[in-house]
């Protein structure tokens, strides 16, 4: 399935403010997938599904494409209008309409390719460095992107801009869809995570955890404690991907507590 070799542990936890998790993580390493996806966009009483029925829909249609072997970029992108489509096609049982942010990432040869919508992010932690590899879909990010605004600078502009998402499974998405695709070094990690979690903590911490945490459950249980001790009330969700060459094999350390490890 894949010329690199890879492992992925996750976790996704409702929060200490939140009556229910709308947050969902999707981890499938028998075709190199990993996504997380926070619900949004449905204002019933009960909690909203999109994350869960984002996540099926995804994984069901990427498994099938993959029997064909297509491109991973045409894949990803079927896979993200397809969810879209039912998403605007079929409301939920309030009659209300779905929606949902999404970062994913698909392992295939000895290339990573990801894509997202809305504000979930993904961080590459390579080294003794840690990069964003995404930017969230919103108003302000747009403006910026087409220079209409200098967020070094920007005085002038609604701040409640930085807010409002553009994109999401289930409005609106680009075309056409933005894929970046990457070769893991050995050791490197990718990080997915909600905004629960990217809006409290910095950078840093996340590459503290992926330097510390051998782990990659443990490492998501770490990043996902830190961002509720700093605060955050919201769903919090994070996967971990570490890579290894094909000389170098994985740490078989039994896992441990975060807290045993963080220094």
């Amino acid at each position: 399935m894949s010329g690199v070799r890879f492992r992925a542990g996750g976790r996704t936890e409702i929060g200490s403010h939140r009556r229910a998790n709308e947050d969902h993580l999707l981890i499938d390493s028998t075709v190199g997938l990993c996504a997380v996806f926070d619900a949004g966009g449905s204002w019933g009483d009960g909690p909203s599904r999109a994350g869960a029925v984002g996540a099926d829909i995804i994984q069901r249609t990427i498994r099938e494409g993959l029997e064909g072997s297509p491109d991973p970029r045409t894949l990803i992108e079927r896979a993200f209008r397809t969810a879209s489509e039912t998403f605007r096609t079929q409301p939920d049982e309030d009659g209300c309409a779905w929606g949902a942010s999404v970062a994913l990432a698909l392992v295939r040869s000895d290339r990573v390719f990801l894509s997202w919508l809305g504000d979930a992010m993904t961080h590459r932690v390579t080294g003794e460095r840690i990069e964003p590899l995404t930017r969230p879909h919103t108003a302000w990010n747009e403006l910026v992107r087409r220079g209409a605004i200098d967020d070094t600078n920007a005085t002038d502009a609604n701040p409640n801009l930085r807010n409002v998402l553009i994109y999401v499974l289930g409005g609106e998405v680009p075309a056409p869809l933005e894929i970046i695709s990457l070769t893991p070094l050995p050791g490197d990690r990718l990080i997915l995570t909600t905004d629960g979690i990217t809006n409290h903590i910095p950078d840093s911490t996340i590459l503290t955890a992926c330097r510390t945490i051998s782990d990659t459950t443990t490492c998501a249980e770490a990043i996902i404690e830190h961002a509720i001790l700093a605060g955050s009330r919201d769903n919090c969700t994070c996967a971990v991907i570490a890579f290894e060459g094909p000389e170098t094999p994985f740490r078989r350390e039994p896992p441990r507590k975060w807290w045993q490890l963080w220094k």
